[in-house]
């Protein structure tokens, strides 16, 4: 299965996965992370390693985000349509909800 339409949302950190905010969203780019979807799926950010545009850019560490996307799929058993994902590279995988 190829997952596609990722979308991208910051938060404020120790915001629960549920009490995501439904606005505000933005494309992201995967693979790729954060400051790539910033820069290139949603025109956020300048590139960071040109000029001195790192130092404008590091809100983005103060910040927990989050990438989201949907596929069909038949629901995990006893977990009422959600599921964890593993995903490569990340500290640890989060809860998806159908």
């Amino acid at each position: 299965m190829q997952l596609t339409g990722f979308e991208l949302v910051g938060t404020a950190p120790g915001l629960d996965v549920l009490a995501l905010p439904a606005d505000g969203r933005l494309p992201a780019s995967v693979p790729g992370g954060v400051h790539e979807s910033l820069l290139a799926a949603a025109g956020r950010i300048e590139h960071t390693y040109l000029d001195r545009n790192e130092l404008d850019v590091r809100w983005i560490e103060e910040h927990n985000w989050w990438f989201r996307t949907s596929f069909a799929g038949p629901p995990a058993p006893g977990r009422a349509g959600a599921a964890g994902v593993p995903w490569s590279g990340h500290r640890r995988g989060h809860l998806a909800r159908g």
